[in-house]
């Protein structure tokens, strides 16, 4: 099976443990296992509609009529132009589950809506607005305008008698997260599993004694003197150092506080933390 060791994809059978492939590590240090959960395949109420031009994306809209939508989407693939003047376009007919309204439409640019001419839901067309105008669509019960295009909408001027919709099809969204947990060396992972064993620090250059002064501090490692909702801290070497990079300390950034009580600290940011004159961020 396959997991990730600080950052490199590797190979490990099924079964062992951390001590299996990382025997010179010791129950001193800290091992976190970063676990990916319930990755779930989500159908959005965005849609591409591949036409004879090139590809649009709409957006669906309207919540009432969507599980409709959802069920006959696919009818409208194969549809030509039925018409198109300079206010919209609508392709069609094709069959439909909606139910007629006689009421006018306002569509501004871009928007979509469905008409169902004659009063029929065998007389369906998708109609797309290229302005704003007003229309006797015979729309859906449900709502008058259906949705929007938001992506392609330069197509609706180039769309003419003869092009068609080829293919609609729903956006499919990946959704799921992680797990992050403390582990020992006889934890077993699981495939995808991802081992992190280190921290890795970027070294800020606008701050170059401050960096020499934290190299020297991690020689023999960081251990932990003090921990708060904000910060963890390394106090080893008491030195005041000379103010260099001064700037918002976010997560993850390293600082040095270089004067004041605890001069010669390292800190790294779990939470944001303001700008402080004594503080030099290093990386």
């Amino acid at each position: 099976m396959k997991i990730i060791i600080d950052g490199k994809e590797v190979n490990v059978q099924e079964g062992v443990t951390i001590r299996d492939f990382l025997p010179e590590k010791k129950n001193e240090f800290i091992i976190a296992v970063k676990k990916t959960i319930d990755v779930k395949s989500v159908i959005t109420n965005l849609y591409e509609v591949i036409t004879t031009k090139g590809k649009m994306i709409i957006k669906w809209e309207c919540e009432k009529a969507l599980d409709k939508w959802r069920q006959i989407y696919k009818n409208f693939e194969g549809c030509k132009v039925r018409w198109a003047t300079n206010e919209a376009i609508a392709f069609g007919p094709t069959i439909t589950n909606f139910k007629p309204s006689i009421k006018e439409v306002e569509l501004k640019k871009n928007e979509v809506t469905i008409s169902l001419s004659g009063m029929s839901s065998e007389e369906s067309h998708l109609i797309f607005s290229k302005k704003l105008h007003t229309g006797l669509y015979f729309p859906p019960n449900d709502g008058d305008v259906m949705g929007r295009v938001v992506y392609g909408k330069h197509l609706l001027d180039f769309l003419k008698i003869g092009d068609m919709i080829k293919k609609i099809s729903p956006i499919i969204e990946k959704r799921g997260g992680f797990q992050l947990i403390r582990a020992n060396l006889d934890y077993i992972p699981n495939d995808g599993d991802e081992i992190i064993t280190k921290m890795e620090i970027n070294l800020d250059y606008e701050s170059p004694k401050n960096g020499e002064h934290l190299y020297n501090m991690l020689e023999n490692g960081f251990f932990v003197s003090r921990k708060t909702s904000r910060f963890i801290a390394y106090d080893k070497q008491v030195v005041s150092l000379e103010s260099e990079k001064i700037g918002v300390r976010e997560r993850g950034i390293v600082s040095i506080r270089n004067n004041g009580n605890k001069a010669g600290s390292i800190y790294i940011y779990i939470n944001n933390a303001p700008i402080s004159m004594n503080h030099t961020i290093v990386g």
